[in-house]
């Protein structure tokens, strides 16, 4: 595992959490420079590890690697370049605005009523987010 810090987050085992919000442009750059990915979310077990990490922060969403912007619905994550194999949209959520194109991960807190999972955005909304 790689030693995140120096820059403005919280270190919690194998991730890093940013202290401040940024784009997703922006978070994914910050992560390449500092030598660690934009999270990728390949199983329901590192799903839930993270799910765990945001709530002891108090943290409700981030952005992950996640997006479809090379090819609109074809999500894949950037940080590896590989396509979802495994999906936790959140409940009642169906992406498919031709601009909202890259995913984040949302508590219970965030979406309400004991549920979690992905959702998407345009980009542009300044999320935390997580490095590995």
């Amino acid at each position: 595992m790689a030693n995140h810090a120096p820059g403005t987050g919280t270190q919690v085992g194998n991730f890093w959490v940013s202290s401040s919000p940024s784009d997703w442009q922006n978070a994914k750059a910050y992560c390449d420079k500092a030598g660690m990915k934009l999270v990728s979310i390949e199983t329901a077990d590192k799903n839930a590890e993270l799910l765990k990490v945001l709530d002891s922060l108090g943290v409700d969403r981030v952005w992950t690697s996640g997006t479809d912007a090379p090819s609109d619905g074809n999500y894949m994550w950037a940080s590896t370049g590989a396509p979802f194999d495994y999906t936790n949209w959140a409940r009642g959520v169906t992406p498919r605005h031709a601009s909202d194109n890259y995913v984040y991960l949302g508590t219970s807190t965030y979406f309400g009523n004991g549920r979690s999972g992905w959702d998407v955005a345009n980009g542009e909304d300044a999320l935390r987010f997580i490095g590995e």
